[in-house]
């Protein structure tokens, strides 16, 4: 019985020790990774959260796909059909990394081009842009996953309203008063030549 037991252990601890290994590794390929990017402070911490649960998540299915084999081995097939189930799936997570990945990277591209714009709405563009581009392909990488995100859409259907009426406000009200000024100037002006005649 210990003889039967013992080559599936083998196989499994190797799994086990395998996916350590390359967890430890991707952590260090992940913070090179974040380093390169030098993204605005939350983008990285979210992008430091994808990584790491990207970097589970292949370190997972590597234990998986050992853990099935040891198991085939000792005859417990209805648990090794569900093991395939889930490595099967892997490739949409996969494919909800590289949009993620992706959309940070854009997200990078475009803060590069609103550093050379001098004007004293830089830290609301490098925030606002951020949100906007990367809560987007979040949300597309949770589709492609197959969570149903239309809670998640409706509030940043929301966050955008807002967004969108407080940068009016900030843009409106200066100008509105810059303008009103100059009206009032000018009505001065045109009462003062008036009284002159």
């Amino acid at each position: 019985m210990n003889e039967d037991i013992l080559i599936p252990t083998v196989i499994i601890s190797g799994g086990a020790f395998i996916s350590v290994i390359l967890y430890l590794f991707l952590l260090k390929i992940s913070n090179k990774m974040l380093r390169m990017f030098q993204l605005y402070p939350e983008s990285q911490d979210v992008l430091k959260l994808s990584l790491r649960f990207i970097s589970s998540f292949i370190c997972i299915m590597i234990f998986l796909i050992f853990l099935r084999k040891g198991l085939k081995i000792i005859g417990l097939d209805f648990t090794v059909d569900v093991i395939e189930n889930i490595i099967l799936g892997s490739g949409k997570y996969f494919s909800a990394f590289l949009i993620v990945f992706g959309g940070f990277y854009i997200s990078k591209k475009i803060n590069e081009k609103i550093k050379g714009i001098n004007t004293g709405v830089r830290q609301y563009l490098y925030f606002l842009s951020n949100l906007v581009i990367n809560t987007a392909f979040i949300l597309t990488a949770l589709t492609v996953i197959g969570i149903n995100i239309t809670v998640f859409v409706q509030v940043y259907k929301i966050i955008l309203l807002t967004l969108g009426i407080t940068l009016s406000l900030i843009i409106g009200i200066p100008l509105g008063i810059y303008f009103s000024n100059k009206i009032n100037k000018k009505k001065r002006k045109a009462k003062v030549n008036k009284k002159k005649p």
